[in-house]
């Protein structure tokens, strides 16, 4: 019966992945985005991350500011 805890380690492996991240504020924005950095925004801080399994999770987090 050894196969089992290494069927549950693939599994829980499968589950728990790094996905995509980035802590650069321009990066973070254009990942999250998918667009260049507006010319009228300036992004002081950023923060991203996103899983890479099929529930499409994510974190972000951005400090901007932007014209009036």
């Amino acid at each position: 019966m050894k196969i089992r805890p290494l069927i549950l380690f693939f599994l829980m492996m499968t589950f728990i992945s790094c996905g995509k991240e980035s802590s650069e504020a321009d990066e973070s924005f254009e990942l999250w985005s998918n667009h260049k950095v507006p010319s009228d925004f300036k992004i002081y801080n950023g923060q991203y991350w996103k899983s890479s399994h099929w529930s499409y999770e994510y974190i972000t987090f951005f400090a901007f500011q932007s014209s009036n």
